[in-house]
């Protein structure tokens, strides 16, 4: 009894593993950039809010200066 290994289908399977496991890293690391992407959009989204909230603030704060100073 000759014990033999599937030698040709371990050594082809080992590429293709490893190519897997590299889609399968580029797949994560491509959702992290999505989600973090997202993030950063609603972060700027946020950030363009609160500019406007603050220039319209500061527009009233000089009408009041110019109303004062009449």
């Amino acid at each position: 009894m000759t014990n033999t290994l599937p030698t040709d289908s371990v050594s082809t399977s080992k590429p293709e593993l490893q190519r897997d496991m590299s889609l399968n890293t580029l797949k994560t690391n491509e959702q992290q950039l999505r989600e973090e992407i997202e993030a950063l959009r609603r972060e700027t989204q946020e950030l363009t809010e609160k500019d406007e909230e603050l220039k319209h603030d500061i527009e009233k704060i000089h009408e009041k200066i110019t109303t004062a100073e009449d």
